[in-house]
């Protein structure tokens, strides 16, 4: 996974996340460097995605796509918090 992360922009995340006692970024790392799965998105970009239990809006899952541009680097493209993953993405690893 990345251990390197280029530029972040947290600013895309939902604001309700501020609500967390973990920062944006925080959650965005932990998705990263722990997810649930990883799928593919539409252009070649990966998808990481975890549940958590708790958020102000109730259960959610992060979902973080990012793209890889060596085994030591790369850049988070955006975040968001979703009901469900999309069903129909390839899944390319599962815990």
């Amino acid at each position: 996974m990345l251990e390197l992360i280029g530029v972040v922009f947290l600013a895309l995340l939902p604001t309700f996340l501020a609500a967390e006692k973990r920062s944006k970024r925080d959650l965005v790392l932990e998705t990263l460097v722990e997810p649930d799965m990883i799928r593919m998105g539409d252009f070649g970009e990966l998808l990481a995605v975890k549940f958590y239990t708790e958020t102000p809006m109730g259960e959610k899952f992060l979902i973080v796509a990012y793209r890889e541009v060596s085994a030591e680097d790369g850049f988070v493209l955006t975040a968001y918090l979703a009901r469900r993953p999309s069903t129909r993405r390839e899944t390319v690893w599962r815990r």
